[in-house]
């Protein structure tokens, strides 16, 4: 599974000297993900919005359901999306074998969709019918409509894959969105680093026959996922040693919604918060804190 932090400093020794711009924030509200929402057809057109390379085990219906929604994003780097709210639920053979109705966490047991038409394939090791998303800009190049395969590389997620806190996808490449939670309905607000090249997102889901090989299936899929989501631009943290034993952090006051956490090693398990109270200098906050450990690391995290 890969996931990537970013504004991740070394406490001893380190000066950044570069503000990030203003946070700016994209905020989508109340957008229906139907349950026949292709995610292998995004930035496509026509037939090939809506691609089924694998058929389908209903004999009615358009096998590859209906394109996925789009969302145009603003420019910019150091990018974060949030799901703010996920609600509904979505079955996925409504035909002649009935399954229950899923969150957007999905469930089942295993699934594996092969790429198609630039989009990458993905994997769950327990479940089927989770919310998935892609960052594109404009159709993949070099896969034309109806050509199989993918630039960037399949992800593959386990159960505890799911409960990471932060995402770093590929452009292109498909990948777990689910409630936005660390866990079904429960959790902390989980981070996916937008691509600096993502001009778009689409939402939508990964399905086949009996949710393995090429896509396909989605005429048997009913019900509909609402969701709400922001992407914000994610601030630099400064971080300037004044003594010794002593050091300040400082980032932008207009870097709304953002919360400063502290590990004593990387990868970390947890992050934990710095409950040290920011003061306001100017237009940034700023903490003191000691400079004490070997090795310290810092990050802003969106909450």
């Amino acid at each position: 599974m890969k996931y990537q932090l970013y504004r991740v400093v070394p406490m001893i020794g380190v000066l950044v000297l570069s503000f990030a711009s203003n946070a700016i924030a994209q905020i989508f509200t109340n957008q229906i993900v139907g349950g026949q929402a292709n995610i292998y057809g995004a930035a496509r057109s026509g037939s090939a919005a809506t691609p089924a390379p694998g058929g389908s085990t209903d004999p009615n219906g358009n096998y590859g359901g209906v394109a996925a929604p789009g969302f145009t994003l603003t420019p910019g780097t150091n990018r974060i999306l949030t799901m703010t709210s996920v609600s509904g639920t979505v079955t996925f053979n409504d035909y002649n074998s009935p399954l229950p109705y899923y969150d957007a966490d999905g469930g089942g047991s295993s699934s594996s969709v092969t790429s198609y038409q630039g989009i990458s394939g993905i994997t769950f090791a327990d479940r089927w019918g989770t919310l998935v998303g892609v960052f594109v800009n404009g159709p993949p190049a070099g896969f034309g409509d109806g050509s199989s395969g993918s630039s960037a590389p399949d992800l593959s997620y386990t159960a505890s894959d799911l409960a990471l806190n932060s995402f770093a996808p590929e452009l292109n490449q498909s990948f777990f969105v689910g409630d936005g939670l660390t866990g079904d309905g429960t959790g902390t607000v989980q981070q996916f680093h937008v691509p600096d090249t993502a001009t778009e997102l689409f939402l939508g889901f990964s399905d086949g026959p009996n949710f393995h090989g090429a896509p396909g299936s989605y005429n048997d899929n009913a019900g509909s996922l609402t969701v709400s989501f922001q992407i914000v631009s994610e601030p630099t943290l400064i971080i300037n040693k004044l003594a010794p034993s002593q050091a300040t952090l400082s980032w932008p006051t207009n870097a709304d919604g953002f919360a400063l956490v502290t590990a004593l090693s990387l990868p970390a398990s947890s992050w934990n918060a710095v409950t040290n109270v920011p003061v306001v200098l100017g237009s940034s906050f700023s903490v003191t804190i000691p400079a004490t450990n070997t090795q310290q690391y810092f990050r802003l995290y969106h909450q």
